[in-house]
């Protein structure tokens, strides 16, 4: 509550992680790589993205520049 009354939309926050926490973060996403990050995750039915969703998802990503979001991941990084 603090954070959001006093920071939130007023001032810039920057932080950094020690090298093993982002070591941590980076095993458990599969070493950053989007396409089994995509696999680990599920659509809002609880179904899998498809090889070509997946291919899409990399393409908009290394091509646009798009971010990439995936609320149901289940990446061994999003259950720790």
């Amino acid at each position: 509550e603090e954070f959001t009354r006093d920071v939130w939309g007023k001032s810039a926050y920057a932080t950094s992680l020690e090298n093993g926490t982002f070591g941590e973060l980076l095993e458990g996403f599969f070493d950053g790589d989007l396409a089994q990050v995509a696999e680990a995750s599920r659509k809002d039915d609880n179904s899998h993205y498809s090889p070509n969703e997946i291919g899409g998802f990399l393409d908009a990503h290394a091509e646009q520049g798009k971010t990439v979001h995936f609320p149901f991941c289940f990446a061994p990084g999003a259950r720790a």
